[in-house]
């Protein structure tokens, strides 16, 4: 309850207060700055409304309050980050040291972003390769794409009892289990050079997927559709063989394995198809 009347009630009520003034004073004005330049142009107004001096004490009524807000966070992140390096990475660094670089680094990283002369707001981007939608949330369509283009799932006929699936040797079955641990994060495509900004290429993340349901024996039914989708520009000639994908996979999965093996069965029913002719 302590916390509810000192913290949550306060902050209500300062939000509404500052919101009627910011309403009563600048609303409806154009050209209304979205930043921080913002209570510059209400102590301005206000310094024609009342006095110079309730200006001037408004801006610094404002700066402390966004000075403290900043503090704040600052101290309180510092203080987790610091605990988490003391007792999991750093357990000889005391916890203080680790809070005072901590702060002290933030603080200078500050400093540097504004003498850089850095517009503002400055957008993080986690991924280049792909756009931002919200947060740090980035737009993995390419990928989904992909996976549609090389009929990335296994058809049922109906979801009416089978029986027991096939059987699969466990060498199969432990190698399309690394398979199937692909979450399309999209890391193996972000560091592909292959993979550019308005190029076809599928990536190494699809061409997987592609064998993990080819080495299906259900799957394998449509094994020649989705080898002539690979076989098409943009596919598995496009690989350069760089090798970045399977350094950085989270989840160890054997990407140029797999990629050597959906070559291998691509260049086996090109030959197929040259015989048939």
């Amino acid at each position: 309850m302590e916390q509810v009347f000192s913290f949550v009630l306060v902050t209500v009520v300062t939000i509404a207060l500052t919101s009627l003034l910011a309403h009563s004073t600048v609303f409806g004005q154009p050209d209304l700055a979205n930043n921080v330049s913002f209570l510059r142009t209400e102590a301005q107004q206000l310094q024609q409304m009342v006095g110079p001096w309730f200006g001037m004490l408004f801006l610094a009524v404002g700066a402390f309050a966004l000075f403290g807000s900043a503090m704040g966070i600052i101290d309180y992140t510092s203080r987790l980050a610091a605990d988490i390096l003391k007792t999991t990475y750093l357990p000889r660094v005391s916890e203080s040291r680790a809070y005072f670089w901590l702060v002290w680094g933030m603080v200078g990283l500050g400093c540097a972003i504004l003498l850089a002369g850095l517009s503002q707001p400055i957008t993080l981007e986690p991924m280049s390769k792909f756009r931002v939608l919200r947060d740090l949330i980035v737009d993995r369509t390419r990928m989904f794409e992909a996976l549609k283009r090389v009929k990335g799932w296994i058809p049922i006929d109906g979801t009416y009892d089978l029986g027991p699936g096939p059987r699969i040797a466990p060498e199969q079955q432990e190698f399309m289990y690394q398979l199937s641990q692909c979450i399309t994060c999209g890391c193996c495509l972000e560091v592909c050079p292959q993979v550019q900004q308005g190029n076809a290429f599928i990536g190494a993340a699809a061409i997987g997927q592609s064998l993990l349901f080819n080495s299906h024996p259900t799957g394998a039914m449509h094994k020649d559709e989705r080898l002539d989708i690979l076989m098409q520009p943009g596919g598995i000639a496009d690989c350069g063989n760089a090798q970045n994908c399977v350094e950085i996979c989270p989840k160890e999965i054997p990407l140029t394995d797999a990629i050597a093996e959906v070559g291998r069965q691509t260049t086996g029913k090109w030959f197929r198809d040259l015989l048939r002719r």
